[in-house]
């Protein structure tokens, strides 16, 4: 598999690229029960969607490779990433209007 990097295979402006994955765990080491979590979809859609841990699961999976860029400054080449594509879940929501964001809120039970 050949990697993708930044826009015109260069490196964004302030990024240093580093062996590994820095962990910020402040909070310590999430603890997430996976029979409650569940991705939801709502806001300017048609019907609000919810999805558990196991319908995702279900759904096809997909592998790439490409470099990570954290807004910290610090890059990672190469990162093997593996799960379902977000617009899986997404193509099935009726949205009101166009859209150009999404924004994931809550995870770890953060508000």
């Amino acid at each position: 598999m050949t990697a993708k990097t930044a826009i015109g295979g260069k490196i964004p402006r302030g990024q240093r690229f580093i062996p590994n994955f820095i962990i910020y765990r402040v909070l310590g080491q999430p603890k997430v029960d996976i029979e409650k979590w569940k991705l939801t979809i709502e806001g300017q859609v048609k019907r609000k969607r919810e999805y558990s841990y196991n319908e995702l699961l279900s759904m096809e999976h997909v592998r790439l490779v490409a470099d990570f860029y954290c807004v910290t400054g610090w890059s990672v080449r190469n990162v093997v990433w593996e799960g379902i594509q977000l617009k899986k879940p997404m193509g099935k929501t009726t949205f009101y209007l166009t859209l150009n964001e999404c924004m994931l809120s809550r995870w770890m039970g953060i508000p």
